[in-house]
């Protein structure tokens, strides 16, 4: 939609069916729009940033959108340079791809989240990424091996002293495998852990990212065409 047919653009922008005789703040709306889009993609919110992929969509297209536009939005300068607002405009493909890659980011966060559920260390975040690392590097440590009796004294011990530490000895050879084994058990969570969040904080880094795009964006419309070719497919 060009220019031109600004004054059929209809926004929800506080009241139904006022009407927005600028394509500078039916952009504005759009922009405001989509920059809830990143928070919701931190949280791994993958279902409110498609939603608010499509309200922005129908913004750019001239049609109501489900959100409302705060009333007090001002006008985005420079807006008629950056060529049409509907489909096949560069700022309605910015758009659509900043967020759908925003999406895919969202949906890292949110595997990463499950997997952290899954074992058990949901209450992990990014920031425990550097105790997690040294609790692995201390899981992965050899043990100290017990320290064995003297040859001499065991051969000088009386048969039951003998048939008794043996005893005690294949007892406790199964309680050290069943450690060993809870020891192995924990150091896979430990690094399934460290996984999940490696890759949390990566998606997060991809979403701050993409906002900084979105940002220069609102603020440029221009600048749409070249932004979208930096964002990864």
């Amino acid at each position: 939609m060009g220019a031109g047919a600004a004054d059929t653009l209809k926004l929800k922008s506080g009241d139904l069916g006022v009407v927005v005789s600028s394509p500078g703040k039916a952009f504005a709306c759009a922009a405001w729009i989509a920059n809830h889009a990143f928070p919701a993609a931190r949280k791994g919110d993958v279902h409110e940033v498609r939603h608010l992929r499509q309200q922005v969509e129908r913004t750019l297209k001239g049609e109501t959108p489900g959100v409302d536009c705060p009333k007090n939005l001002q006008s985005v300068p420079g807006i008629t340079n950056a060529g049409p607002l509907g489909p096949g405009g560069d700022l309605y493909r910015f758009y659509d791809k900043l967020l759908n890659a925003t999406a895919t980011q969202a949906e890292k966060i949110d595997v990463s989240q499950r997997a952290l559920q899954e074992l058990g260390l949901g209450h992990l975040t990014v920031k425990d990424l550097p105790t997690l690392r040294q609790q692995l590097k201390d899981a992965q440590k050899p043990s100290t091996p017990p320290t064995e009796k003297d040859a001499k004294q065991v051969t000088e011990q009386k048969p039951e002293v003998k048939q008794i530490e043996k005893e005690t000895a294949a007892q406790q050879k199964v309680e050290d495998e069943k450690k060993k084994a809870e020891q192995e058990k924990k150091r896979r969570a430990l690094e399934e852990a460290k996984k999940a969040l490696e890759e949390a904080k990566r998606a997060a880094s991809g979403i701050d990212d993409l906002e900084r795009k979105g940002e220069q964006v609102s603020k440029k419309p221009s600048l749409a065409g070249a932004m979208t070719k930096q964002i990864p497919e």
